[in-house]
């Protein structure tokens, strides 16, 4: 029981990070980016952008957000001074991001006008394992009659206690990444950015009193 328990929850949390990779983005010769504008824009009057847009970003220093929402797609969010950036990158059939390791997609296969290089670094670490109790709910079941001969059966649930025992896990990911003429192959940007989450291992929760 113990051992499933564990095991359940590293499936659950999975691999996947929800928060993204933030960091710098280094544009040393302008970058043409197709960008994917909003679905729910509101004209107002006035019509809305196209769908996706060409957009060339000037030399500079920029803050920049990288997300995989899901195993074919990574989102780059540029942030420039007059607009958002949304740049999607897609992601071969067969093709893993790695936890470690190296990313390379071509133009061709991301969809934007330069290929795509990165080096992927994770590490963990796990605190000292506590023991202690936490808040829990507990339902039940519960038979009401009146005088008339009625009786009805409702759900009451009220707060307890429980015993647990568990670790923190650290998790540490970092990525550098440039962005080369598909061409020229020569770079155009480069990125530097970090995410980092804890999440609790249970390995024992007891019986809600």
């Amino acid at each position: 029981m113990k051992k499933n328990l564990l095991w359940a929850v590293l499936l659950g949390c999975g691999l996947v990070s929800c928060n993204p990779i933030s960091g710098h983005l280094k544009i040393e010769k302008t970058l043409t980016v197709i960008s994917e504008q909003p679905q729910n824009c509101n004209p107002m009057g006035h019509a809305c952008p196209e769908p996706k847009e060409t957009v060339h970003v000037a030399p500079g220093d920029y803050i920049v957000n990288i997300q995989f929402p899901n195993k074919r797609t990574a989102v780059l969010a540029l942030k420039t001074a007059s607009r958002e950036l949304s740049v999607n990158l897609n992601i071969p059939n067969g093709r893993v991001v790695p936890e470690n390791g190296s990313l390379h997609l071509t133009a061709q296969e991301s969809g934007q006008p330069f290929d795509f290089q990165a080096l992927i670094t994770t590490t963990r670490s796990d605190s000292q394992r506590q023991r202690t109790y936490e808040s829990c709910q507990v339902s039940y079941s519960e038979t009401v009659c009146v005088p008339n001969g009625g009786c009805t059966i409702r759900t009451i649930t009220r707060w307890g206690n429980r015993d647990i025992e568990f670790f923190d896990r650290t998790t540490k990911q970092t990525m550098e990444a440039s962005l080369m003429d598909a061409t020229l192959k020569e770079q155009l940007a480069s990125m530097d950015g970090d995410r980092s989450s804890v999440n609790r291992i249970y390995t024992y929760q007891g019986q809600c009193f």
